[in-house]
């Protein structure tokens, strides 16, 4: 270890640490954690095929020109809206964890607490809460609630919610969940729920969990059913699912009598069926077809997304234990160039989290990229020509050809083993082999702890890079039970400066932006989170 090194191990450390709060062991729920987390960082890889990295996109919007050189249809009548969303393929498994999946869903389900735009929890099923003991949460029900086959929600309902979500065969929740201790009935709309330890991100949490009326607490379901403002009608295999206003609905009246969400893989055929009028409102717009989009009249708005793509380092390799090494090849990539080169559809970023997630840090500076300065640092540190390792899944030749391209403008040579299975890609990252990986993470509860405890805690499970720093650790640990909001955000922000700046664990790169396309009958503001509520969109 180097005295940089030891110097950072040895800063003082935050009180309060508990180190019961994180269950790693190598059980039943772990890897029932490990399958949700290749999940989403599978989804992240799925993402940027859908929007960046298909073959041969040039030639394909050529073709897409001349098919779509004939009139666009008038839209269908706005009482129903008909949406596109890529695959074909579904679950109606309420625990599933795959966003696209959920957003076949949460217009049908409701949840206790649901986060607004700026990712603020507010009441859906639960009008109120308190914490009323240092672990114990309690929650006041909303009354004369009725789920879509007319029965009447209670306090039972949400028991059993989440005790499918923590104990059912195929839930993918059981990770997230596994800080709750016991979930007892008060009375019909009362419901205490009792941690193991104090949980700050207990109301992010119970927003993944959709409740189900309680007599499916054990039973395949097989179509769903919730108090959502819109209930399921029919699927139609591999083409779409059809949803019907709930005018029992507690909230506002539903906008739309009908909503058909359509589910297809093929990009060609998502566009085909916006431009000729199949459908309104098209999700995951590649950015190469923008202009087509927008010649054709329809308008294309982005969001940024809680997705952010990074360059892990393996700190256990020769070159890069040392930080001095690690920080020069860290300052050896413009990331600022790889997010213009991607033509507006990703933004730089200069941490492990995205600006909005709690525990952003805004005192992170963007690194000034400098070839010269980086050269020299390269040549002073003894790094000219050597050689570093890298794996990727196949398909992201472009991320490679990149991070290589820079790597060998300062001197250092990079070979990149593409994988064309997943599991064999995530093989190689457990192995441990090479000496960077190209990671994808969505902070999909908006806390940066996420990022934290799933990567950089030094015995998580998915800390793939082997890092290891006991003062970030310790302020992963406070950050996981402090109540205090401000003295959480700032445990978490110290422990992402580390990362970053003092003791780095790899390379922030970018954070793409997600884009929507649609005529000019509706509007629509996508969300951060890329929830999708059907009342969100506005008919003119």
């Amino acid at each position: 270890m180097d005295e940089k090194q030891k110097q950072i191990e040895n800063q003082n450390q935050p009180a309060g640490a508990d180190e019961n709060v994180f269950e790693y062991e190598e059980s039943k729920g772990s890897k029932i954690a490990k399958y949700s987390f290749y999940t989403v960082f599978l989804g992240v890889f799925v993402w940027i095929g859908f929007n960046l990295f298909y073959e041969q996109p040039v030639s394909f919007f050529l073709g897409l020109t001349k098919l779509f050189a004939g009139p666009v249809k008038e839209m269908s009548n706005l009482t129903e809206l008909k949406v596109m969303l890529p695959y074909e393929e579904i679950s109606f498994e309420p625990t599933k964890a795959d966003p696209l999946i959920r957003t076949r869903l949460e217009n049908t389900y409701d949840p206790l607490v649901r986060p607004d735009r700026d990712l603020r929890m507010r009441p859906a099923l639960a009008l109120s809460w308190g914490v009323v003991g240092e672990n114990t949460w309690e929650f006041n029900l909303r009354p004369n609630v009725v789920f879509q086959d007319g029965s009447v929600f209670s306090a039972q309902d949400v028991v059993a919610s989440l005790n499918r979500a923590m104990q059912h065969k195929e839930s993918e929740l059981k990770d997230v969940l596994k800080n709750i201790d016991k979930v007892e009935v008060r009375d019909d709309l009362t419901v205490e729920i009792v941690t193991k330890v104090p949980d700050p991100m207990l109301l992010n949490e119970l927003a993944s969990v959709l409740i189900i009326p309680s007599e499916y607490e054990k039973k395949t379901i097989e179509t769903p059913l919730g108090t959502g403002p819109y209930a399921f009608e029919k699927n139609y295999p591999q083409d779409r699912i059809i949803f019907k206003r709930f005018d029992e609905y507690w909230g506002d009246k539903p906008k739309f009598e009908t909503v058909s969400l359509y589910g297809r893989s093929d990009i060609s055929k998502r566009g085909n069926m916006l431009l000729n009028g199949t459908v309104d409102l098209l999700t995951f717009v590649p950015f190469d077809a923008i202009a087509t989009f927008k010649e054709r009249n329809f308008k294309i708005v982005s969001v940024p997304t809680l997705e952010i793509e990074f360059l892990l380092f393996n700190s256990k390799s020769p070159l890069l234990k040392s930080i001095d090494n690690r920080n020069a090849i860290r300052n050896a990539i413009d990331t600022v160039a790889l997010a213009d080169s991607l033509k507006g559809s990703a933004e730089p970023i200069n941490q492990y989290a995205s600006n909005g997630v709690f525990g952003f840090n805004p005192n992170i500076s963007t690194i000034n990229y400098d070839e010269k300065v980086s050269k020299e640092t390269i040549l002073k540190l003894g790094l000219d020509g050597a050689t570093l390792t890298m794996s990727l899944p196949n398909g992201l030749q472009y991320i490679g050809d990149y991070v290589k391209k820079d790597l060998n403008n300062v001197g250092i040579n990079l070979l990149i083993s593409y994988y064309d299975d997943f599991d064999k890609f995530m093989e190689s990252v457990d192995s441990g082999n090479a000496d960077l990986y190209f990671f994808g993470y969505q902070s999909s509860f908006g806390d940066a702890n996420d990022f934290l405890k799933d990567m950089a805690y030094s015995k998580a499970e998915f800390n793939y890079g082997k890092y290891a720093n006991s003062n970030v650790d310790q302020l992963i640990l406070s950050a996981s039970t402090e109540m205090d909001p401000l003295k959480r955000r700032i445990f978490l922000q110290d422990a992402m400066k580390i990362l970053v700046d003092d003791d780095p664990i790899g390379v922030p790169l970018i954070e793409y932006e997600a884009f929507y396309s649609f005529s000019d009958k509706i509007d629509y503001e996508p969300r951060i989170d890329e929830s999708l509520y059907f009342d969100d969109v506005n008919v003119k």
